[in-house]
């Protein structure tokens, strides 16, 4: 009994190790490689964006999917010959690398282009924004100011022209820094908050829904922490639910912040503030 438990056993195995052996490995695992080297992006003006906040490159290869890319990176793909390879931009929303994600609002890049075995196809895409999209809020600070305590001027750091900036010292310690017009937003789409920051002061991001003039509700956003030696940095926030939650007839987006303690002076300041949506 036990032997033929034994045999049985074997023949079991061997038919697996058969069947996995008759897998087809596709192009014989002979590789061709795709490396993205360069990933810029073009904003509504037409203007390129050296601070885009894209960091991944989501890659489809004739409907294989190969996720998120950081860039610049090579990958290895088991196909060749005539392909079309699909680019959708990648970002981190809400400012968190775990919440890595297609950015809804940028086209994606199609190429129609022949992969040749071990060859590297080499990769620049270029990313707009997507057609039908609108912007209920677009504040550069250029030429307009649609925030209170918010000073349309050159930033410590330089980025592009004219920010919103806001100084902390010992005769102004706490701010906030509020839309001026409320905005109307639509209910049931996906919204998110565009905006390029730079910080040696940590504050708040909120949102006040109001009716006829009337604050509804306020929800906390997001926080963000001073960036690295004031650098700039782009935020991508979703606040969907935010809005969805609120249902208001209207919204202002305000920042809120107190002076640090330990620093007799800090600054924040905000660029390219948009609310995006379909």
């Amino acid at each position: 009994m036990r032997q033929s438990f034994f045999l049985i056993t074997l023949y079991f195995i061997g038919l697996t190790l058969g069947f996995t052996s008759c897998q087809e490995v596709p192009n014989d695992g002979l590789p061709s490689y795709i490396k993205i080297n360069q990933v810029s992006f073009f904003n509504e003006d037409g203007v390129i964006d050296t601070l885009s906040g894209i960091y991944d490159v989501w890659v489809q290869v004739e409907g294989d999917d190969r996720g998120a890319i950081g860039w610049p990176n090579t990958i290895a793909v088991l196909t060749e010959g005539e392909k079309l390879i699909l680019l959708e931009p990648g970002i981190y929303k809400n400012g968190d690398f775990l919440q890595r994600e297609v950015y809804p609002f940028y086209d994606i890049v199609q190429i129609d282009t022949t992969l040749t075995l071990y060859d590297t196809l080499v990769l620049n895409p270029v990313f707009t924004y997507a057609q039908g999209i609108q912007f209920s809020l677009r504040e550069t600070f250029e030429v307009s100011n649609n925030f209170s305590n918010l000073n349309a001027e050159s930033p410590p750091i330089p980025l592009s022209g004219k920010a919103g900036v806001i100084h902390l010292n010992s005769s102004l310690t706490n701010a906030e820094c509020a839309m001026l017009s409320a905005v109307g937003l639509p209910s049931g789409q996906r919204i998110f908050l565009e905006m390029h920051y730079s910080s040696t002061n940590d504050f708040a991001i909120g949102l006040r829904g109001e009716e006829n003039g009337t604050v509804l509700a306020d929800a906390f956003v997001y926080y963000a922490p001073p960036t690295q030696d004031g650098r700039w940095e782009k935020l991508y926030l979703d606040v969907s639910n935010d809005i969805g939650q609120i249902d208001a007839e209207s919204y202002r987006f305000y920042i809120q912040t107190s002076l640090y303690p330990d620093l007799d002076n800090s600054f924040i300041a905000v660029d390219n503030v948009k609310l995006v949506h379909f």
